[in-house]
């Protein structure tokens, strides 16, 4: 088990041990201002069994997840949340869809990838015409 401590709060994430790749993902978040290992009202308990990354602490706010699909402790996909399946589908990323919840999952190698994309996205959102 890993244990996530941020800002007063912490939760064991089960089946999660600090491997090299969750390290790495976790430079990669913090690359691309994706800090954030809670949101309000998530993990409700004491434990979760994936470790989220937003940029806020707000409700519903992940941007992705390394969750029991990835196979933990190995790490064999990210999830990425399904609101942002409009600008994947814009993308020339490889991914692939969830079947049931229709969340976005991609290979690791693709992270930085797909962060990067994601940036790109809002700063073109947020910059003056």
């Amino acid at each position: 088990m890993l244990t996530v401590r941020q800002d007063g709060r912490s939760y064991l994430a089960l089946r999660w041990k600090l491997t090299e790749e969750v390290v790495s993902v976790v430079h990669t978040a913090l690359r691309f201002g994706v800090s954030k290992l809670w949101q309000t009202g998530h993990p409700k308990g004491r434990q979760s069994s994936h470790i989220s990354f937003s940029r806020t602490h707000e409700p519903a706010s992940w941007v992705f997840a390394l969750g029991l699909e990835a196979c933990p402790p190995r790490l064999q996909r990210i999830t990425f949340n399904k609101r942002l399946r409009p600008i994947f589908e814009a993308s020339d990323l490889e991914w692939t869809r969830e079947k049931t919840g229709g969340n976005i999952f991609i290979p690791p190698g693709r992270l930085a990838g797909a962060l990067a994309m994601l940036c790109e996205r809002a700063q073109r959102q947020e910059a003056p015409e």
